[in-house]
């Protein structure tokens, strides 16, 4: 048994409006698993099994990146913030491969109740290629700042005091948005304060002369940056597209709780994304498109959480019912199991009142 495709949709710059003559074609289904898939704890996946891409070499026109998800994980998607599977549910008829099935339609008409105000996702990501890629002499000095002072404090590469030791004076002599302390979760979890080297995180743990480490090595990164902004490469100019694409596509999301397909603005991204203007001008761009997204993420009214209990009954009766309709021909095909009475005997589902003697 095979598993039911909900849908299947053009994805990646067709879907986007951004495609030039050396895309190649993406698309992406959202299937209902197999029963078998479902009875052994295997109806949560992400399949890339049709794709004729190749990680050790770069796409051409003619490949094709083909990604299932299954019908449970591509809710998980959709409720956690992630861009990739919300843009699915908002994609325009045209971009369906084939006819949606009444399922994938029922969450189309539903898709209010999966989101939230989780953006974290797409937050994260656009900041971290605004940090990457911006030229901007303001970071390089902050990164500088930051490393001259732990080495005038004292630390160097053998130094085993705490980095949290050093936070106030390190801030205070940088005083620059990008060197702050911020309190985020460590990697238990657990609230902790870290110092915030222009987008780089150093936990008050740590030994201080990791927090030298990360310091200098942005003091080279951004050094590299502003002296070579005028080489960017294909590659740099893709990703930086990418990322004011996903940050006004953020935008939108948190205002609305929806993503407008192709996206607005296809001219201007086009031209970012073919290297047509300057690259400060677009890094500028960047940083504040990521800045208004970070405002507007935290005055949006959607509500807080997706409708959790709608999202597991309608996986339980999904799956649920791609087990009952299909058991009976699952079971015809057992060998091993077919002279047990396995299920031939209402007694063997039935819990055991007999007491061992």
């Amino acid at each position: 048994m095979e598993n039911i495709v909900l849908a299947r949709i053009v994805h990646g710059s067709h879907l986007f409006g951004l495609s030039t003559p050396k895309s190649d074609r993406d698309y992406v289904s959202v299937v209902l698993p197999s029963a078998a898939r479902v009875l052994m704890s295997d109806g949560f996946f992400i399949s890339d099994e049709g794709s004729t891409s190749d990680s050790t070499r770069k796409n051409t026109s003619t490949d094709v990146d083909d990604k299932q998800y299954s019908l449970g994980r591509f809710l998980e998607l959709c409720t956690s913030g992630t861009l990739d599977a919300i843009e699915l549910l908002n994609a325009p008829f045209e971009f369906h491969v084939i006819e949606p099935h009444p399922l994938f339609q029922e969450l189309v008409a539903q898709r209010h109740r999966l989101v939230s105000r989780n953006f974290d996702k797409i937050i994260g990501f656009c900041s971290s290629q605004a940090v990457t890629y911006s030229p901007r002499k303001e970071r390089y000095t902050a990164a500088a700042a930051a490393r001259d002072t732990l080495i005038a404090l004292g630390v160097c590469e053998t130094t085993k005091t705490p980095a949290g030791d050093y936070f106030s004076r390190v801030v205070e002599a940088c005083a620059s948005e990008y060197v702050t302390v911020k309190t985020i979760p460590n990697a238990n979890g657990r609230p902790m304060p870290h110092l915030d080297i222009c987008g780089k995180m150093v936990a008050e743990t740590v030994h201080a002369s990791q927090a030298l480490v990360v310091a200098g090595s942005a003091t080279k990164r951004y050094g590299k940056r502003v002296r070579d902004v005028a080489n960017a490469s294909a590659q740099d100019w893709k990703s930086l597209s990418h990322a004011l694409r996903v940050a006004y596509e953020g935008i939108e999301y948190v205002r609305t709780g929806a993503v407008t397909l192709p996206v607005p603005g296809r001219a201007h991204l086009l031209d970012v994304k073919l290297g047509r203007l300057p690259m400060e001008e677009v890094a500028n761009e960047v940083d504040e498109a990521v800045k208004t997204l970070i405002s507007e993420a935290k005055a949006s009214t959607l509500q807080e959480f997706a409708d959790a209990r709608f999202v597991n009954e309608f996986i339980m009766s999904a799956y649920g019912r791609r087990v009952v309709a299909d058991f009976d021909m699952l079971e015809a095909e057992f060998e091993t199991v077919a002279d047990l009475k396995l299920s031939s005997e209402p007694a063997m589902l039935a819990a055991s009142n007999r007491k061992i003697s």
